[in-house]
């Protein structure tokens, strides 16, 4: 995806905010002093650039939720066979209790990121 210039990215926004504002595309453009077709393409790209944001949080939003269900599928499958009351030899009790405290870690500050976004 090709990334428009500082000045442009700010120009676009600077349109946005005037037709917002209730300007027109020629009141704009006299304003800025840019013809009325590139205002119109900057409303444009930036309302692009904006949908196009939008849409990446919903995509991350909705891989977030498939990956929750997921781990509570496997949180759900391995409280099910209770590993530790398994009989298995001691190197793969070790591993299988060191793969969990380690999980346990990894969780516990995924929970507590929630903290910088959502404080309780």
């Amino acid at each position: 995806m090709n990334q428009a210039a500082p000045e442009i990215v700010a120009r676009r926004a600077v349109v946005a905010r005037l037709a917002d504002d209730g300007a027109s595309l020629r009141q704009i453009a006299a304003q800025l002093g840019i013809s009325k077709d590139t205002a119109r393409r900057d409303l444009a790209a930036h309302r692009d650039a904006i949908t196009d944001q939008v849409t990446g949080v919903e995509k991350r939003a909705s891989e977030a939720e498939a990956a929750m269900r997921q781990l509570a599928t496997a949180v759900s499958s391995v409280v099910s066979a209770r590993p530790g009351y398994v009989i298995v030899p001691d190197a793969v009790a070790h591993q299988w209790r060191t793969t969990l405290e380690e999980h346990v870690l990894a969780l516990r500050q995924l929970a507590d990121s929630f903290n910088d976004y959502y404080p309780s």
